[in-house]
């Protein structure tokens, strides 16, 4: 249980984003203008999840979001790691995964 709670401040201190960490996202593949239904980074369509994801561990008033693979690359962890604290917010009552 401690190493989840030490998982979670990790998270929490990787989701003070700067302009610095965002330089490196990229428009979304396919030369298309940014919107909110697909990923920042690769372009991939967006689930109810990757959104609520980001807001969960970036930005709660996001409107431009990453996919659940690169949002884990971006925060340095597991995807399944991250997947694993999608079910369990979502299981909490979490209405960002409803």
């Amino acid at each position: 249980m401690a190493a989840d709670a030490l998982e979670i401040d990790r998270i929490a201190a990787m989701a003070c984003v700067t302009p610095e960490r965002l330089g490196s996202v990229n428009a979304p593949a396919g030369g298309g203008g940014i919107d909110a239904a697909h990923c920042l980074r690769c372009g991939r369509t967006l689930s109810r999840d990757d959104a609520g994801a980001h807001k969960k561990f970036i930005n709660r008033g996001a409107s431009l979001f990453f996919c659940v693979p690169c949002l884990s690359g971006f925060l340095g962890i597991p995807e399944e790691k991250l997947r694993e604290k999608i079910e369990y917010f979502r299981m909490s009552g979490c209405t960002l995964f409803l």
